[in-house]
């Protein structure tokens, strides 16, 4: 079996191991992040629309019952999925029934603990709000095995089936927000799909593992050695919930619903492609990076790989969404959210940093730091919703909470990257040009393209001046490609798969060496028994 298994590769080098591995993360993270992109562009034509069939007042509603929402996020799933992937296969049979039935039960505990809460949050924020939140304390329960079925794919490295439910659910959730916004459902059109979103999942994952997780028993024996890992993932969940919509709790208190709901429409414009693309390369990166456990050099060589992935990606996209931003609202909408542009600036600037953010707590959680991964994030969350609120106390507009917020998220995404990074054992030129080429290089263009807008195309439609901006953002991107960030590109090329590699290749005009196509299970063998 030994013999058979490498007679095609007798020999393994390290740097073979590091660049399947390298591999390995690519073609995982390009998979989810070519879902995410599916499901982001699918995502903005949605927001296109409601931004015509629903209110400001619907989009801030949603946006306060999320982050009302979020502080059940400290029971959601009882933190078991970082521990079933950083444990692995070898306490998979023996962990996977304790854990759902955990899971279950801080799930149940969670969307009590909303319901209870109604007085506070009627008082607080209205009942609308509330019946909003009830809905998503049903959910949180009813999503548990679809939570456990993602973390077996991720734990097979099976990202061509996270990508594919990644994609389901996004169309089915397009077709319910659509069709309940044509329904008149209002806000509660953002809401009632999650629970449509999970009967998808739930049976997709069954159908593609034939597990069934709640059958194999509660092991109530084996709870406490869980907890005692995942109290630490509970809070660190608590705190990316607050990240994520902390926010808009502190504003729901200090500003109306109209501009929590326009702050909340640039937000989503501005960071969702950011946010979804990094938290897939995480969701790729950390089971990859679980093996590595020991092996510190091999582990930086990927992590460094693909932070220079993420930024290559997330800051063209979310810096030419800031160079068109303008007149792409004026085109699509007709000024109905400009209030929101100033929103998508100031955030679409500096929120790359924190994807490059999400890679380095990959490797925190790989080496099994919860409790260090926790307190940062935690950390971050208290701080952004400080500065939100502060911005909001003494300003009082979205705009002010949106620079706020931006230069925050920004200036604690390049920091913490840089310090945790350190810590791995990277040299600081390395790690700063990993962040900040691909970063540095869009602010330019962006800059020249709304210059050229301002002095020169202001008397222009908006179809022209989308038109004008995108083609000078595409050539002056297309032409750093091939130059300044050429390194950048050819890591791309050779991670993604081969045949979109080529693609690419051929597009950038790029040369296309694709590296040894040995199976990746085969070199992480020869990496881990050397002979």
């Amino acid at each position: 079996m030994e013999a058979d298994s490498t007679k095609d590769t007798p020999t393994q080098t390290a740097a073979d191991v590091t660049e399947g591995m390298g591999k390995t993360v690519g073609r995982g993270g390009f998979l989810l992040a070519a879902s995410s992109i599916g499901a982001r562009g699918l995502s903005f034509l949605v927001q296109i629309v409601l931004g015509y069939l629903l209110a400001k007042e619907d989009f801030g509603v949603f946006a306060i019952a999320l982050s009302v929402a979020t502080f059940a996020q400290l029971l959601r799933d009882g933190g078991v999925q970082q521990v079933l992937i950083q444990r692995g296969e070898k306490d998979y049979d023996e962990l996977r029934g304790p854990a759902f039935w955990l899971a279950m039960t801080f799930n149940l505990i969670a969307g009590v603990a909303i319901v209870a809460a109604t007085p506070i949050i009627v008082r607080l924020y209205g009942e609308k709000v509330s019946h909003l939140t009830w809905i998503i304390a049903a959910w949180i329960p009813f999503s548990t095995p679809a939570c456990l079925y993602r973390t077996r794919f991720l734990m097979l490295i099976q990202m061509d089936r996270v990508a594919q439910m990644q994609i389901g659910v996004a169309f089915i959730r397009a077709a319910s927000v659509l069709s309940l916004a044509l329904l008149g459902f209002g806000a509660y059109s953002f809401v009632i799909p999650y629970l449509i979103t999970t009967v998808f999942e739930t049976a997709f994952g069954y159908h593609y593992t034939r597990e069934i997780p709640w059958a194999h028993g509660f092991g109530v024996r084996l709870w406490r050695t869980l907890f005692s890992t995942t109290r630490w993932l509970m809070l660190s969940t608590l705190a990316s919930g607050l990240n994520l919509q902390g926010a808009y709790l502190v504003l729901g208190y200090f500003l109306s619903s109209d501009l929590v709901g326009v702050f909340f429409f640039g937000y989503q414009l501005a960071t969702q492609f950011t946010i979804l693309v990094a938290w897939n390369f995480f969701s790729a990166l950390f089971p990859v990076l679980s093996r590595l456990t020991g092996q510190p050099e091999r582990r930086h060589a990927a992590l460094m790989r693909s932070i220079r992935a993420v930024m290559f990606v997330c800051a063209p996209v979310s810096l030419a969404l800031v160079a068109v931003i303008a007149p792409l609202e004026a085109l699509i909408w007709g000024g109905k959210w400009a209030a929101s542009v100033p929103c998508v600036i100031a955030l679409g600037v500096l929120i790359p940093f924190r994807g490059a953010l999400f890679v380095s707590f990959a490797d925190l959680q790989a080496q099994g730091r919860f409790r260090l991964y926790g307190l940062i994030e935690l950390t971050h969350a208290l701080g952004l919703m400080s500065v939100a609120g502060a911005a909001s106390y003494f300003w009082g507009t979205a705009e002010s909470v949106s620079w706020a917020v931006g230069l925050f998220l920004g200036a604690a995404g390049l920091g913490l990257t840089v310090a945790l990074s350190r810590r791995g054992g990277g040299r600081l030129s390395d790690i700063l040009a990993s962040i900040g080429g691909s970063w540095l290089v869009s602010v330019v263009i962006a800059a020249i393209c709304l210059a050229v807008d301002r002095f020169l195309l202001q008397d222009s439609s908006s179809l022209v001046r989308v038109g004008v901006e995108s083609a000078i953002f595409a050539a002056l991107s297309w032409i750093t490609m091939r130059t300044l960030l050429k390194r950048d590109a050819m890591d791309l090329v050779r991670a993604v798969p081969r045949r979109i590699g080529r693609l690419l290749a051929i597009a950038l005009r790029l040369e296309f060496e694709p590296i040894s196509p040995a199976p990746v299970a085969q070199q992480i063998a020869g990496a881990e028994s050397p002979r």
